[in-house]
């Protein structure tokens, strides 16, 4: 198993964090992000994965204002954003709006959604699947309390509809909380029946988000609107916010790939992390992929508010920063997933013969 990193030609992105990040078509497009202290942007890159080249596209029509910790998923050739903050001086700008960048033309616009309005925030999570987009969790922005209060609600966005829905969830609901990560995909049941699924993991609490920090596993059954609180039955990763991928291996199996992170305040200040997870969340057991040939310090530095995409098999990571103000990132790896997956099977396969 190897990270390999891409080249970096063209005009590349300045360095960022909490950006919108997609993939679409051997292409890796990037939006927006915190780029400076208290400085946001508003600019498109896109990288060819072929060519290992970036370049900064000019769009057409009116741009969603400068803004970062917000979110983004790829509908029908669209990249498709929601909330997230602006100006921090001399009061936060926060958002609420819904806008597409359509993939082919490099054309904005601002969607006019119909139903119940989610309050405008930011730090929250999202997932897709099909033509349903799920908002969890984040921070809104609230002056006439101390600080900004923290969200659990979850709400769905019918993209053909255009309309907002908001979830009246049931069961083992998540506590509220800041930069969560989730991500959704259809599981097959016992019966065999496919079940579509959204998986929510770690995220932080209290005013900056990171007084608390967790490391809870919630599965949200979309069908039948509960959630459940899944507790693994092995090591389980640290407290983190990062990114969560779904990943079906050539025999269907489900996992989840949890990458890279920030956890709570150390001595030295954030205390930022590089390592990658593989989650089975039906067999309720997580894995430390650590291959002795990678030395992951040298390789992948540690990150938080990177994103990370699949493009054919690999996942891909941009971006992000280490915890000091100066540390934000540009550059981007991959790492094929099929490797990780052998590698977790030879290393059981190891611990089993051990055993014996």
């Amino acid at each position: 198993m190897n990270w390999k990193k891409l080249t970096e030609n063209g005009k590349l992105p300045e360095p960022r964090t909490s950006f919108g990040m997609v993939a679409h078509k051997g292409r890796i497009i990037v939006f927006g992000g915190l780029i400076g202290k208290d400085k946001q942007d508003n600019e498109v890159f896109v990288y060819d994965l072929n060519k290992q080249e970036w370049e900064h596209v000019k769009t057409t029509g009116e741009k969603p204002k400068a803004r970062s910790v917000f979110v983004s998923e790829l509908f029908e050739n669209k990249m498709i954003i929601f909330g997230g903050i602006g100006e921090m001086l001399p009061e936060y700008e926060c958002f609420n709006d819904v806008w597409q960048l359509d993939l082919e033309t490099f054309e904005w616009e601002e969607l006019k959604i119909t139903g119940k309005i989610p309050t405008p925030r930011f730090a929250h999570s999202s997932a897709i699947l099909d033509n349903k987009m799920y908002i969890f969790g984040g921070y809104e922005i609230n002056y006439e309390e101390f600080g900004p209060p923290l969200l659990n609600e979850i709400w769905e966005l019918d993209l053909k509809e255009k309309k907002w829905i908001e979830i009246n969830a049931q069961g083992e609901l998540p506590s509220s909380r800041f930069s969560p990560v989730t991500t959704a995909c259809y599981v097959p049941d016992d019966q065999g029946n496919m079940r579509p699924m959204l998986f929510c993991y770690g995220g932080g609490g209290g005013f900056s988000g990171l007084e608390t920090t967790y490391n809870e596993f919630h599965i949200f059954d979309i069908s039948t609107s509960t959630w459940e609180l899944v507790e693994l039955s092995t090591q389980t990763p640290p407290l983190r916010a990062g990114t969560l991928l779904p990943f079906f291996s050539k025999d269907k199996v489900l996992s989840l790939l949890l990458f890279g992170g920030v956890n709570e305040l150390g001595n030295a200040g954030w205390v930022v992390n590089n390592d990658l997870w593989l989650i089975d969340p039906f067999k309720k057991t997580a894995f430390l992929v650590d291959d002795d040939e990678v030395d992951f310090d040298k390789t992948v530095s540690p990150r938080y508010s990177h994103k990370s995409v699949l493009v054919d098999n690999h996942m891909v990571v941009f971006g992000g920063w280490d915890g000091q103000w100066n540390g934000f990132q540009n550059d981007m790896f991959m790492v094929d997933v099929n490797s990780l997956l052998e590698l977790k099977e030879k290393e059981k396969d190891e611990k089993e013969k051990d055993e014996k």
